[in-house]
């Protein structure tokens, strides 16, 4: 006999696929960005369902203002979120105050490989994904020092080309990753809007190439 499906990750599936079809409406019309903001809850939604369906707990909350006990969790991860605020000191302070005594935190995040960047890089990702500052390998590392973490490792690696492709493709699926491009050179060919989506944030040769050169990611832990 299968499972019955909670009323609450029905709801969250329902909103889903609401909010897919919104994204799909409006990709159809160029607004592109305001796709993405419905596409984003389309994942949301989706990622609710999943974690209602194993009984866990979804919450949504500001980074710099957790609304969680102290001492809460083992281990406590960020993906690429704290390079898009200003106060990154303050979001590290709440994730420190929210780890049990002698548990990890563990960020992944966009560092500077080679600084300083290109004036030109700079203002291009600030303008395009908003992101507000990027640390170089020193800049992350004193971060957590002075929220007073101990066993600090901080590596960093350089992106690929080849196989930041490879990886691309793989987490697709070949079949998803030609579809995406065939959606892609429908509307370059088709809607006015998207072509001039693209010439505002479509990168330069040389900011694709300074991407490569200066920018990597890296990997940051520290123990409370």
């Amino acid at each position: 006999m299968s499972k019955r499906i909670p009323e609450h990750a029905l709801k969250e599936l329902a909103r889903a696929k609401k909010a897919l079809f919104a994204a799909k409406t409006l990709i159809e019309k160029g607004l592109f960005e305001d796709c993405v903001s419905r596409a984003y809850y389309a994942v949301l939604h989706a990622a609710k369902a999943a974690l209602f369906l194993v009984g866990v707990e979804f919450r949504v909350a500001n980074a710099q203002n957790l609304s969680l006990d102290d001492a809460l969790f083992d281990m406590v991860i960020c993906e690429f979120i704290i390079a898009f605020v200003e106060n990154k000191q303050k979001i590290i302070k709440e994730f420190v105050r929210v780890t049990k005594p002698g548990g990890y935190i563990g960020l992944s995040e966009a560092v500077w490989i080679k600084s300083p960047p290109p004036t030109e890089l700079v203002e291009y990702l600030s303008r395009v994904t908003g992101v507000k500052e990027i640390l170089t390998y020193d800049g992350w590392k004193k971060l957590l020092d002075i929220s007073q973490l101990r066993d600090i490792e901080v590596r960093t690696y350089k992106i690929n080309k080849v196989r930041q492709f490879i990886n691309e493709m793989r987490q697709l699926g070949f079949r998803d990753f030609l579809k995406g491009w065939c959606k892609f050179l429908s509307l370059c060919i088709k809607s006015s809007a998207f072509r001039n989506y693209l010439k505002e944030s479509w990168p330069s040769s040389k900011n694709v190439k300074n991407m490569f050169d200066y920018l990597g990611y890296g990997i940051y832990v520290g123990r409370r």
